[in-house]
């Protein structure tokens, strides 16, 4: 394809610039980004990045941990976690069984939404849990006025801005990349939409004269 590799940029970083405005990065903000199988972190202060971290943990563990609970494949406990899956329980479904069917399979799946809510949040408990050991470490004061943005396609996953913001006791919120047309408010587009506006940045960075006998 006569394609070559121009520059790497970690993935939390590339995130960051899709979600991030300068203004959050100067204020001091940080950005997690849950993909498949690892959750980036990214923190600024004063405009800079000061801290990044990947932990080795990610949605895809969700969709395994559904699987071996309900003893089915990962096509049906993908499906299940989206269609079905959410951080915090409602009160009104708490005692509510969910049947699924599954292809190829005569019976079908039976599960409470209280059992399925339960798996799901140990593993998005143990996610920002890591992620509060790294605030501890890097800001004695654990405080970040920006807030932290929760970001990538882990972020689909019903109220998990209202369970990070109880677990980190800091304001949190959903970001999705707001520059580029396309994206649809989708999360899992961040770090691919960082990408394109990373390199745009270095584009326009280079295609802009230098200023001569500036007054």
């Amino acid at each position: 394809s006569d394609l070559r590799i121009s520059d790497i940029i970690p993935s939390p970083l590339a995130a960051a610039r899709a979600v991030l405005t300068s203004q959050q990065k100067e204020l001091g903000s940080c950005v997690i980004d849950i993909g498949a199988g690892t959750t980036g972190f990214a923190a600024y202060e004063e405009g800079n990045l000061i801290y990044t971290a990947v932990l080795p943990i990610g949605s895809a563990h969700i969709t395994n941990d559904i699987a071996v609970f309900l003893k089915t494949n990962i096509e049906t406990a993908e499906k299940i976690k989206r269609e079905y899956g959410t951080c915090i329980l409602s009160s009104s479904k708490g005692r509510k069984d969910i049947r699924v069917e599954v292809p190829g399979e005569e019976s079908s799946l039976v599960f409470s939404q209280k059992d399925l809510t339960g798996i799901i949040n140990d593993r998005i408990s143990e996610i920002f849990g890591e992620v509060g050991k790294i605030l501890k470490k890097i800001t004695p004061n654990y405080v970040f006025p920006g807030g932290v943005v929760i970001t990538g396609g882990g972020a689909k996953l019903p109220k998990i801005a209202e369970f990070a913001r109880n677990e980190l006791k800091l304001p949190c919120r959903l970001g999705v990349c707001e520059e580029l047309k396309g994206c649809d408010g989708d999360p899992s587009f961040s770090s691919a939409a960082g990408l394109i506006l990373a390199a745009l940045d270095e584009h326009n960075v280079k295609e802009t004269p230098p200023m001569e006998n500036a007054v």
